[in-house]
């Protein structure tokens, strides 16, 4: 298991210096994570609409995802079946 996850953040540019998000797209990626969010529509390729699916905001907030698509995080990894949030 430690090997794979070495495999995987060897794939993940990862930022050199320790400043603040200065502009630049981050992603969290929890690989026990049901699904993969995001509430900004111009992250998404191929988006189509899909049943409604309850999410909770980290706040406890709830509301509906009922688009999705692909995120393109760099060349060699892309994650399927991102939910948009607004």
């Amino acid at each position: 298991m430690a090997e794979q996850v070495q495999r995987l953040l060897s794939l993940i540019e990862t930022p050199k210096s320790s400043h603040k998000h200065s502009g630049k797209d981050i992603w969290l990626l929890d690989s026990g994570a049901t699904c993969h969010l995001t509430g900004n529509l111009n992250y998404l390729h191929n988006i189509h609409e899909t049943l409604p699916v309850h999410v909770e905001l980290p706040n406890g907030t709830p509301t509906l995802a009922t688009k999705k698509g692909l995120v393109y995080l760099n060349s060699k990894i892309v994650l399927s079946d991102v939910l948009y949030v607004p």
